[in-house]
């Protein structure tokens, strides 16, 4: 658009309408229109109420539209915009402010606000003229874990926040909680918000633990999702999406964003792997924590066992009534505990064999650990299990000894590690029966 001007009227509209201001901003940096998932994430920016998270597929430009949006906010209210860029580092905080400040100079209805000889004008801040000279610049870039405090915005904006490097485990992720929890006292509480961009590296993400907090969530995933997709995301897939699915449920799995991502583009990001194709395209972080944690609650059927006999078969189920909801769940995400599916006409049989497995720990205030299981077809009911204070004192092998006789067990598996003390114990007796001989 070089030496095309855009008159007082036009501004007024970009002004008046991001979508606009968009359209008129990807032409002055060389950039095709936007697409129609571009304009439905513009819109979610201008209209949102309050704060919002939004997490696009890789590749839909949320970054380059959110610089945009920064632009943007400056040119409806310059005097007053305070604006905070986070970044998962300093570094990726400086390309954002770059680029932000750079549309000040290319599209010449922003010139008016580029900054004074006065004014701040670096890597890292910028004020825009109109606003003069302040505390606080209209305009700042930060990574999460920089100095926040003392700051003071209409807006934060945080891009990306979120990375493979900062939450793979748990002390990282509370590290960066603790960063986001410094956001709501930073933004002026009458007329600021709270925007994240960026993508979920895990169903523990900082993303869906805000979204449980109360902030609206906005997916765009690359391909329109199945139903069952649908059932995952729930009220957090983008409305955009939703309505076009309504109108047309022979969308699921064609491409969202056509023009720019088609089908054979989609199938080659597909083939770099099933796991990075779920969390990074299509926003959808369970199969991601499947393979990483693959030992699941659900995996678990819980049930009354009785200490002699047990079903014949037992069949897992996962239906919403078999959800067991007195019981706590530490699982992750939305992992539950389930009752098994209903058989009828089941045999009950006497287990084939008991085990008691014994981790002893130590002396002192270590808690020795015990647990009893029946094996019957296959199946490993867990029948009892339990912490003793005080390591393998002698009270302790006593008590037992006589959970062994209680339950009946064949065979007593001791960790290895029980300690030459126990190995001079030749049995352990409940009255005059011995119950079993550890061996020298």
């Amino acid at each position: 658009m070089t030496g095309i001007l855009i008159d007082a009227a036009t501004h007024a509209k970009c002004k008046e309408n991001f979508k606009n201001f968009l359209y008129v901003v990807f032409k002055y940096i060389n950039l095709p229109s936007p697409t129609e998932i571009q304009y439905a994430i513009a819109d979610e920016l201008q209209y949102r109420e309050s704060d919002l998270i939004i997490n696009g597929f890789r590749g839909v430009a949320k970054s380059t539209i959110t610089g945009c949006y920064n632009a943007w906010l400056l040119d409806r209210d310059p005097e007053n915009t305070q604006i905070i860029y986070v970044g998962s580092n300093q570094e990726e905080a400086k390309k954002f402010m770059k680029f932000t400040r750079g549309l000040l100079d290319i599209v010449p209805f922003l010139n008016y606000l580029i900054p004074t000889d006065k004014q701040r004008d670096n890597a890292l801040s910028f004020d825009v003229r109109p606003a003069g000279f302040k505390i606080q610049p209209s305009c700042k870039a930060v990574g999460i874990f920089g100095n926040l405090t003392g700051n003071r915005a209409t807006h934060i904006i945080a891009d990306d926040i979120e990375t493979s490097e900062n939450c793979d485990t748990q002390v990282k992720r509370e590290h960066t909680e603790s960063a986001v929890t410094e956001f709501r006292q930073i933004v002026q509480a009458q007329r600021g918000s709270l925007l994240f961009l960026g993508t979920p590296h895990t169903e523990i993400s900082i993303y869906n633990k805000l979204y449980d907090k109360g902030i609206p969530t906005r997916i765009f995933p690359i391909k329109f999702p199945t139903p069952q997709q649908q059932e995952k995301y729930g009220d957090k897939l983008a409305p955009y999406i939703a309505q076009k699915l309504e109108l047309d449920p022979t969308l699921v799995d064609k491409p969202t964003d056509p023009i720019r991502f088609n089908e054979t583009d989609i199938m080659k990001l597909e083939a770099e792997g099933r796991s990075k194709f779920a969390m990074q395209q299509m926003l959808d972080t369970t199969l991601s924590d499947i393979e990483r944690y693959p030992l699941k609650c659900a995996d678990l059927i819980v049930m009354d066992c009785d200490k002699d006999i047990a079903p014949e078969k037992v069949a897992y189920g996962s239906a919403p009534n078999q959800i067991i909801k007195d019981i706590p769940c530490n699982g992750i995400g939305t992992d539950k505990f389930y009752a098994p599916i209903p058989l009828p006409d089941t045999k009950w049989l006497p287990y084939s064999y008991k085990v008691m497995a014994i981790d002893p720990s130590g002396r002192g205030k270590d808690e020795l650990a015990y647990a009893i299981v029946g094996v019957l077809n296959g199946y490993i009911h867990l029948l009892k299990q339990g912490g003793l204070q005080g390591g393998y004192c002698n009270d302790n092998l006593k008590k037992l000894a006589k959970l062994a006789k209680e339950y009946n067990i064949n065979k007593a598996k001791i960790e290895s590690n029980f300690g030459r003390d126990i190995a001079k114990v030749k049995a352990i007796e409940v009255g005059e029966t011995p119950i079993w001989t550890i061996p020298s």
